[in-house]
């Protein structure tokens, strides 16, 4: 009988130990891209999401909130908060997601993060992270807080310096923004800051630099996250 006792406690102690373990160690999924080369990872309201390991990149979730229905523009519909772990350095960011995207708000996505895109798929009864590789092209929203910048193969393109002054007219009206800024480009050992001069207003701008055989594009809008695209010529 005493052996019996002295088991079961053992039992209880060991299955209190592993629950702790559970409770204090951080849940992590290491990823793996499907056969179109995108991951898919869906999210839950009111739990804590599972964080996600990519390469050396860790993308834990902060927070996630859902626009009760019927949707509104007041606030994101969907909204998403991660922080984001790369070999010591530490940030967080967001995706947000509105249904009517207009000349006011739009969603800040595809998100490009190091070496790839992360977005949201929002359906009637799902919401999925999604996240694939940066690939030429690609048209993506450039996150300048993010320190290690974005990787296309071998090119790493990062933020480095910006200034941005209100546009007013002759007659006193503002006009939009003029905007000046730098990226630090490298490849192998090769670096250079290349700089990109223009406007900022309601309409869609296009600004081109060259650099090494590569094409880069600011595609602008005050009303829209900055977003570029990078090509080979």
């Amino acid at each position: 009988m005493r052996d019996g006792i002295i088991h079961y406690k053992w039992y209880q102690i060991t299955f209190a130990f592993i629950l702790l373990l559970l409770l204090i160690l951080p849940i992590t999924a290491v990823g793996k891209m499907n056969k179109q080369d995108t991951m898919r990872i869906p999210l839950k309201e009111g739990i804590v999401n599972p964080a996600i390991q990519l390469d050396s990149m860790d993308i834990g979730f902060v927070d996630f909130y859902i626009q009760p229905r019927p949707w509104n523009n007041r606030s994101p519909n969907v909204w998403l908060k991660m922080r984001i772990v790369s070999q010591g350095d530490g940030y967080e960011t967001f995706l947000n997601y509105y249904e009517k995207n207009d000349e006011q708000i739009q969603s800040n996505f595809p998100l490009a993060i190091g070496k790839y895109l992360l977005s949201l798929d929002v359906s009637k009864d799902s919401v999925d992270l999604l996240i694939s590789p940066l690939k030429w092209g690609d048209v993506f929203v450039f996150d300048k807080k993010y320190k290690r910048g974005v990787t296309i193969n071998g090119l790493t393109i990062t933020y480095d310096f910006g200034v941005t002054a209100n546009l007013i007219d002759e007659h006193g009206d503002f006009g939009g923004y003029e905007i000046s800024e730098s990226f630090k480009l490298s490849e192998n050992e090769e670096e250079q800051v290349i700089d990109f001069n223009y406007i900022s207003t309601q309409e869609d701008n296009q600004t081109v630099n060259i650099w090494n055989g590569y094409r880069i594009e600011i595609l602008d809008n005050f009303n829209a996250p900055l977003k570029l695209r990078v090509t080979k010529e």
